[in-house]
């Protein structure tokens, strides 16, 4: 059972126990920025340092380094400096120090993916979590690392009637999107850790009051289909069939797969999915959250309190934002009232 967490007493970051390292060296920093996203979007960083704290050279070749943001020894987030960029500013204004900043982004881990291109036909004998694991393999994880539940049935059949799209042209990332849609499962990479499986549930809720733990909110309430997109997938094990239908344009996705549906029975499901969605989901945006490293993930809880009636209940985040500078630690968490939508 998932534990329930309270504030820390003092949640006002210590710069000291931060450390940022590229491609292993310890650096110099003045601002951390991390970004976690829904289970099927990548995390971002944004790190800016003085120009002196690393080598410049080493950011203009050709290789992206990687990034690792540790808080107390422990690694906080892992990425790829997929852009890098600077300025500097003379100083010429009495009131402006001269000043050379680096700034460096990028995302988490699953950038490998990304960057590695598919330039032959997908393996057909092969199941998907077989095809996940080859291909992390190859890209640098190790066995351990991998967190991928295996499946069962062989994807060549599903390749050949129904994923046309599966071609040189896409990147690897592409690929396992396709077969953890096939699986109804998410992927992505938490830290060093490649996942492919079924949406994981909270590690921990976290018990939030207006006033004491949060002094801005702002939610919202959609009656048309503008925040939500509804997928329903049919999947036939015996045929290798499958039909699908996609209804709303929002940033949500609820999926759901249904074994033997017909096209006309997986639109009249979408359709129905999505007006119980636009009757029910409403979101909570936190701006100015006191930091706390212990949101390392958007596999969390929050429940709130202090509110208006109606308001006060469990919400799942959608998107943590953390902005750690040398004085301070914030947060701003978007926040929904459905543990489902982000599969």
């Amino acid at each position: 059972m998932a534990s329930v967490v309270n504030p820390v007493a003092d949640p006002r970051t210590n710069a000291s126990t931060w450390d940022v390292r590229v491609n292993g060296n310890s650096v110099r920093w003045n601002r951390i920025e991390v970004t976690f996203e829904q289970f099927h979007i990548p995390g971002e960083f944004c790190v800016e340092l003085p120009e002196d704290a690393v080598s410049i050279e080493t950011l203009l070749t050709g290789s992206p380094p990687e990034i690792v943001i540790r808080r107390d020894n422990e690694e906080f987030f892992v990425g790829l400096d997929t852009r890098s960029g600077g300025r500097g500013t003379d100083g010429d204004q009495p009131d402006e120090p001269p000043q050379r900043i680096v700034r460096l982004s990028g995302k988490d881990l699953s950038e490998k993916f990304v960057l590695d291109k598919v330039t032959a036909p997908l393996p057909m004998n092969l199941t998907a979590s077989e095809i996940v694991t080859q291909r992390c393999l190859a890209d640098g994880f190790t066995q351990a690392q991998l967190d991928i539940t295996s499946t069962n049935d062989q994807i060549g059949e599903f390749v050949r009637r129904n994923y046309h799209r599966i071609t040189k042209s896409l990147s690897w990332h592409d690929v396992f999107f396709d077969l953890a849609e096939l699986e109804h499962f998410v992927f992505r990479v938490w830290r060093r850790r490649p996942v492919f499986g079924p949406q994981p549930q909270p590690k921990a809720y976290f018990n939030w009051q207006f006033g004491r733990d949060f002094n801005t909110y702002d939610w919202h309430k959609s009656h048309v289909n503008s925040d939500v997109k509804v997928r329903v997938i049919g999947w036939n094990p015996k045929t290798k069939q499958r039909t699908s239908d996609v209804q709303g344009s929002g940033s949500f996705v609820i999926t759901k797969i249904v074994a033997g549906i017909t096209p006309l029975q997986a639109k009249a499901m979408a359709v129905r999915l999505l007006e119980e969605a636009e009757r029910g989901l409403f979101t909570m945006d936190l701006t100015n959250v006191p930091g706390d490293p212990r949101v390392n993930d958007v596999a969390y809880g929050f429940r709130l309190t202090g509110l208006a009636a109606g308001l006060n209940r469990l919400y799942y985040p959608s998107r943590v934002h953390h902005i750690i500078t040398q004085d301070d630690h914030v947060m701003d968490i978007k926040l929904y009232n459905s543990v489902d939508i982000a599969a």
